[in-house]
């Protein structure tokens, strides 16, 4: 039987780690709008890549991107919302 290495002999493995590095997180405001925006296109649009593309190119009268927009404030978040309910509503 052998006897287990002394405290100070032992090696000592780094811990793994099984999880990627995240970048920057959202503040949780900005995320709750960011998840709500993002279900009202998908619901609004009928789909994921209509919502996906409305969410994610430029639009000049909102000023911006509209997910940018819509999780800047809740303003943003409200003409966000506005355009979305619009395009609907001419889309069928």
């Amino acid at each position: 039987m052998t006897t287990p290495p002394e405290p100070d002999q032992a090696v000592r493995a780094k811990p793994r780690t099984t999880w990627a590095k995240r970048g920057p997180q959202l503040p949780r405001d900005s995320a709750e709008r960011q998840g709500s925006i993002t279900t009202l296109a998908f619901r609004l649009l009928g789909g994921r890549d209509q919502a996906i593309a409305f969410l994610n190119e430029p639009d000049a009268t909102l000023g911006g991107r509209p997910l940018d927009v819509a999780t800047s404030d809740a303003e943003g978040y409200q003409r966000v919302a506005q355009a979305l309910q619009a395009r609907a509503a001419t889309a069928g």
